[in-house]
């Protein structure tokens, strides 16, 4: 979220109000005297599908723009003037590390994503494709996983 919006942290009913539109001010939720902007990804992207399946209120967001790539989303809430108050998702990492960006906690909130090894099938059996495999299921693997901010792997 940008730095403008005054808020560290919100409960759930907080967020499902603002990203279905009914909170539009950050004064409503203890923030400033703002209108919130809320800055969203396409239906088909990974981390928002993700929270449509665990977070039903999401399959209502009135996103105030949407963009495309994680990145966009870094630039929007560091340089657009909107991103100021603005609220957005998007994996930790590209957040962490941002001084124009305030995370904030949702109480009650938790979310995690699959990374998963794709290939095609009929590579199945290369050499590369095995040994991906089984370093997916090393220690080596979850600590990489959990520092970097994710869940760590089931």
């Amino acid at each position: 979220m940008g730095q403008g919006a005054g808020v560290k942290s919100l409960d759930l009913n907080q967020l499902e109000a603002i990203i279905t539109g009914k909170t539009k001010n950050w004064k409503d939720v203890g923030g400033a005297d703002a209108n919130i902007f809320s800055l969203g990804r396409e239906k088909t992207e990974a981390i928002l599908t993700v929270l449509r399946s665990t977070y039903s209120f999401f399959d209502n967001a009135q996103f105030s723009k949407l963009v495309k790539k994680d990145h966009q989303v870094v630039s929007f809430l560091t340089k657009d003037p909107k991103g100021k108050a603005a609220i957005a998702f998007g994996a930790k990492p590209n957040f962490d590390g941002e001084s124009q960006i305030n995370q904030i906690e949702v109480k009650d909130f938790s979310v995690g994503v699959s990374v998963g090894l794709v290939y095609d099938l009929k590579n199945s059996e290369n050499s590369l494709v095995k040994t991906a495999e089984k370093y997916a299921q090393s220690e080596d693997w979850a600590k990489i996983i959990t520092t970097a901010g994710y869940l760590p792997p089931q």
